[in-house]
């Protein structure tokens, strides 16, 4: 068996092939390596520079400043429509209430000019600062210790957030509250 293997492989190895019968054959051109390189640079179009990351983090969600305070509670409950179902195991039944877990941040909605303000809050509690208008990179400079981050138009419609500055925060599980501050002449009473 394994010489009739050598056998077959000594045979194809040499055998004789006439390209002829296989149609017609054109010399293979290739472009030498080092023009080739020369030719993408030539082609190369000038870069386009994207905006710089200043113009990039400017916010501008126009909302007014808060005159008085206003509290809005909203119920992050829900009763499930279905049963939540995940790999063939059951993780909750269709009625089951389920309820969001506290969270204990404070979320700050407002201005650069009103960060001022707010230093002492963010000093007694763990706070993050949303702009809804300015240069986010300007206020992280001049803030450095605070958690500043831009505003989404799709959080302040889904909070309701309809002045500025407003406090976001979770006294209880399932429970939103939303508190407008009134803020004038670089004071805010804060509601606890």
């Amino acid at each position: 068996m394994r010489f009739l293997l050598c056998a077959l492989l000594l045979s194809s190895a040499f055998a004789f092939v006439d390209l002829g019968k296989h149609g017609k054959t054109y010399p293979v051109v290739e472009e030498d390596f080092y023009e080739q390189i020369l030719s993408k640079i030539r082609e190369a179009k000038p870069r386009v520079f994207l905006p710089s990351p200043h113009k990039l983090a400017r916010v501008h969600i126009p909302l007014p400043e808060a005159r008085e305070e206003r509290w809005r509670k909203l119920s992050l409950s829900m009763t499930l429509p279905r049963d939540i179902v995940i790999g063939g195991r059951s993780l909750a039944k269709k009625g089951q209430k389920l309820t969001v877990p506290p969270i204990g941040r404070v979320y700050v909605f407002l201005k650069p000019k009103h960060i001022p303000a707010f230093i002492d809050l963010a000093k007694r509690y763990d706070t993050m600062f949303l702009l809804t208008e300015g240069n986010v990179l300007d206020a992280r400079n001049r803030y450095p210790d605070l958690l500043i981050y831009p505003a989404l138009p799709l959080l302040v419609e889904r909070l309701y957030i309809q002045r500025v500055p407003s406090l976001v925060y979770m006294p209880e599980a399932g429970t939103l509250v939303v508190v407008e501050v009134p803020w004038e002449y670089g004071r805010v009473r804060l509601p606890f």
